[in-house]
């Protein structure tokens, strides 16, 4: 039996295209990807996309393949066989004479958690055009009315969270209340779309603008189509290892393999398995670092890199062939590598407990570009431990300075690109942070919005200097707030609420309105409780009820700085201002000035 195969390159103005739908099938596995993958994807192409007034670093940007399966009959439903590529290709063209029934309905086989993310990324984009009224959004899109179906339609409550709280116009911008009933999947698209709304907030009006001309015209996918599902899966598993994606790694092995000498193959080989299997192992305990090591080594190699094989290609040459590229570049930094996600310097080795604290600080963050500069310096300073610990304490103090700081990915580029330049350089500055260190004008900001507004600003940011800050009040090292992250996430809440409800005693001990606004959100305001047990029972209520689930029972809290409201039975604003001067000394003691 015949089987009709298209394999298409589609720029996602074209895969979006109104002839075409893509379902989620009851089958697939729910939406798993958290915002540490969305920013991730976001950050790529931001990256790609180059700066303002400058040519795009990739012209064409590839964001990987989708498996579908399907066919292009609306109505009877039948295969076209022999037709399918003239039809799939009649319809890119825009050549006329296709019958209006001929649509392509097709099942996402692989590349759900991508292809939800690029339509949040779209609708968001949409709504915060000033022309979101656009017809070429809702060619992308769909408006759901008059037959213009939505391109892109899930199962079950994840259908209904998209249809309501993504697709329709201006609905991605509006805050969706916290419900009980709301599964992980559509939890975890909320935050995903709230992450890339505060990523886009990050971008000028102008960038925006820039990055949706971007994303539409030049990002592409490879649609690797089948009318049969057995074959579809078949294909989807001669690209996934065990569901395990291939990497640019498997490119470069080949790459490197082919210019050794004969002799030289099994050595290199057995070289490349024996670190490449730790490495493996090391990124199965790395959940939050879904980046291969070849995405962190090509920033290691060149900050632009235009093309990773030929950027390769390129290194490999300067190194003088394959084998020094090997023993020199590839080794050391994947070794590097190893440590870094690990969280684990080697022992024996000098300084080793406060290395692996600095280590896990950065791991804890949503945002790696970071690893390249870490990467570099354990390299370039490997028999100078002294001067590598300086080194990774002034690293993990930028990296947090820039969570907190406004501003995305290029503003975090314009800090790690002349630090990543001056570690590659064989006699550059002793300091390599003497011109990426924030100035005196960045450091009152960074303390201001601290103080001031950390969460409303910046919420991943609030949660982790709140970890930190409970570290330094409790003592407890890096191990128990792992493991007390691994029972149930820790969230951050507002302990005086944002919207008091009428009569409560809220209103009665923080009578200032404006003034309550702003100590709603200061610092000594937040606390760290648990995300699934605590959190959603929090809401808007007193202190009372709020003391009530904290210390069920009289327990104690596993974090420390939350435990200390267990002491007040009021929270009064005298015990604001106190808890608020005793957190900012402690970040005064963490990032002195």
């Amino acid at each position: 039996m015949s089987r009709s195969l298209v394999s298409h390159a589609l720029l996602l103005k074209n895969l979006f295209h109104p002839r075409f739908r893509y379902t989620i099938p009851i089958y697939q596995r729910p939406f798993s990807w958290t915002d540490k993958e969305s920013n991730r994807l976001f950050d790529d192409i931001v990256d790609a996309m180059g700066e303002s007034g400058q040519n795009p670093q990739f012209d064409s940007f590839f964001l990987g393949a989708l498996v579908l399966t399907g066919n292009m009959d609306e109505t009877a439903k039948k295969p076209l066989s022999g037709k399918l590529v003239s039809a799939l290709n009649t319809i890119l063209s825009g050549k006329k004479g296709l019958p209006d029934e001929i649509q392509g309905n097709f099942d996402v086989v692989d590349g759900k958690q991508r292809l939800v993310t690029l339509k949040i990324l779209l609708c968001l984009l949409r709504d915060l055009s000033d022309n979101g009224d656009d017809p070429s959004f809702r060619q992308l899109i769909g408006d759901g009315n008059n037959g213009n179906h939505y391109r892109l339609e899930l199962c079950g409550g994840e259908r209904e969270f998209l249809q309501k709280h993504v697709l329709p116009p201006g609905s991605s911008l509006l805050h969706v209340p916290d419900q009980d009933n709301m599964s992980d999947s559509e939890t975890k698209m909320n935050r995903v779309r709230d992450s890339l709304h505060q990523n886009l907030l990050d971008l000028s009006k102008e960038d925006r603008a820039r990055l949706l001309d971007y994303v539409v015209n030049h990002c592409e996918v490879v649609i690797i189509l089948s009318e049969e599902i057995d074959h579809a899966f078949q294909i989807f598993l001669s690209i996934n290892e065990t569901g395990k994606e291939l990497t640019d790694g498997d490119i470069l092995k080949a790459e490197l393999m082919s210019q050794l000498a004969p002799n030289d193959v099994e050595k290199y080989r057995n070289i490349w398995e024996q670190w490449n299997d730790s490495l493996g192992e090391a990124r199965a305990k790395a959940e939050s670092k879904k980046k291969t090591f070849f995405n962190h080594f090509r920033f290691v190699l060149t900050s632009n890199p235009s093309n990773i094989l030929s950027d390769f290609r390129k290194v490999v040459d300067k190194a003088g062939g394959a084998e020094p590229f090997i023993d020199n570049y590839l080794i050391p930094n994947a070794r590097a590598y190893e440590i870094i996600t690990s969280g684990n310097w080697p022992q024996n080795e000098k300084n080793k407990t406060e290395m692996d604290f600095v280590l896990a600080m950065l791991n804890w963050l949503p945002h790696d570009d970071w690893m390249a500069p870490a990467m570099l310096a354990i390299t370039r300073y490997a028999n100078e431990p002294d001067i590598l610990l300086a080194f990774m304490r002034k690293l993990d103090r930028l990296a947090y300075g820039l969570l907190i700081l406004p501003g995305g990915a290029p503003d975090r580029k314009k800090k790690y690109n002349p630090l990543k330049r001056s570690l590659r350089e064989t006699t550059g500055e002793p300091d390599p942070f003497e011109t990426v260190e924030f100035s005196p004008s960045e450091k009152k900001i960074i303390r201001a919005i601290i103080e001031n507004s950390l969460h409303k600003n910046r919420p991943a940011a609030a949660r982790l200097l709140l970890l930190r800050l409970d570290m330094m009040a409790s003592g407890n090292g890096t191990a128990y707030y792992n493991e007390l992250m691994a029972e149930e996430e820790l969230s951050v809440e507002h302990l005086l609420p944002h919207n008091p409800a009428p009569g409560s005693r809220w209103l009665q001990d923080f009578d200032n309105g404006k003034q309550r606004a702003r100590q709603t959100e200061c610092l000594g305001n937040l606390f760290l409780v648990r995300h699934r047990s605590e959190n959603p029972k929090m809401r808007n209520y007193d202190y009372d009820r709020k003391y009530a689930i904290l210390f069920a029972n009289g327990h104690n809290h596993p974090v420390s700085l939350t435990n200390e409201l267990k002491q007040l039975v009021q929270w009064t604003r005298k015990d604001l201002e106190m808890r608020q001067n005793r957190l900012m000394a402690l970040v005064d003691e963490l990032w002195p000035v």
